[in-house]
C-alpha cells in the first residue's frame, strides 16, 4: 500500500505540503490556463512532457476538433486530458482531467484519496457522499483560493445553493456534460474536483479534475436550458 501511495502522489503532481496562496492549481504538473502554443513559467507543454513526464508517458495525441484537446496515456493505468479555449482566447487550458485505476487486488483507500486531495488543494469546500455505509460515489470540491474574493464568494454561494445531488445525480456526475456541471457548480466555478466510487472504504479508481467554467465559455455554451 505504501507503493500505491507514492504512485498516487506522483500521478497528481502533489507537493509534500499544501499549495500556497498565489500558486496556480496544477495537475500532472500542468497548470490551469496553460497555453497550447505559448510559454508559461519558462516552460512549454511539450517540454514538460519531454523533460519531466517522458519516462511515464505511453502516448499523446493532439485533437484539433471539435475542441482542441490533448489526450495522453501514462504508466500505472492513467489517462490524462487537457481541453483548451478558442484561438481568440489564447488556447488556454480550461479543463484538466486525470483518470486513475488501481489493481483489482490493491484498491486505494477512500479516506487516503480525500487526505491527499486536502494536502495539495486544501480542505474541500464541499464533500457529498460518505465514507462507510452503502457503496456509492463521493465528490470533493475545492474552490480556487487564488481568485478574487468576490468570485470566491459567488462560487461558494453557488455550491451551497445548487450542489445538492441525490444518489442518481452522484452516479451520473462522472458523465455529465459541462452545462449540467455548470448548473451544479455555478457558471463561474474554478477549482479542483475529486470523484471516486467508495465501496467498503476502498476505491477501485478515481477522477481528479481542475476546471475553470469562465474560461470554458469561449468554446462551450453553458447557458441554462
Amino acid at each position: 500500500m505504501k507503493r500505491l501511495t507514492v504512485l498516487l502522489v506522483a500521478a497528481l503532481g502533489l507537493a509534500a505540503t499544501q499549495a500556497t496562496a498565489g500558486e496556480r492549481l496544477r495537475l500532472m504538473q500542468i497548470p490551469l490556463e496553460m497555453p497550447l502554443e505559448e510559454e508559461l513559467d519558462g516552460e512549454y507543454l511539450e517540454g514538460i512532457y519531454q523533460e519531466k513526464l517522458l519516462p511515464e508517458l505511453v502516448d499523446s495525441v493532439l485533437h484539433e476538433a471539435p475542441i482542441a484537446r490533448i489526450e495522453s496515456t501514462f504508466s500505472e493505468d492513467r489517462k490524462f486530458k487537457i481541453w483548451f479555449t478558442s484561438n481568440e482566447d489564447g488556447r488556454r487550458a480550461y479543463w484538466l482531467q486525470l483518470d486513475q485505476s488501481y489493481p483489482a487486488d490493491k484498491p486505494r483507500k477512500s479516506q487516503a484519496l480525500l487526505d491527499d486531495f486536502e494536502a495539495h488543494y486544501g480542505k474541500p469546500d464541499l464533500v457529498v457522499g460518505g465514507i462507510g455505509g452503502e457503496p456509492g460515489t463521493i465528490i470533493a470540491v475545492r474552490v480556487d483560493p487564488n481568485m478574487d474574493q468576490s468570485r470566491i464568494g459567488a462560487a461558494l454561494q453557488a455550491l451551497e445553493d445548487s450542489f445538492k445531488p441525490d444518489g442518481d445525480t452522484l452516479t451520473r456526475f462522472w458523465h455529465m456534460d459541462m452545462r449540467q456541471r455548470a448548473h451544479l457548480l455555478g457558471q463561474d466555478f474554478r477549482g479542483a474536483i475529486l470523484t471516486f466510487y467508495n465501496a467498503e472504504g476502498n476505491a477501485p479508481s478515481m477522477t481528479m479534475e481542475l476546471l475553470d467554467l469562465a474560461l470554458a465559455r469561449s468554446v462551450l455554451n453553458l447557458a441554462p436550458q
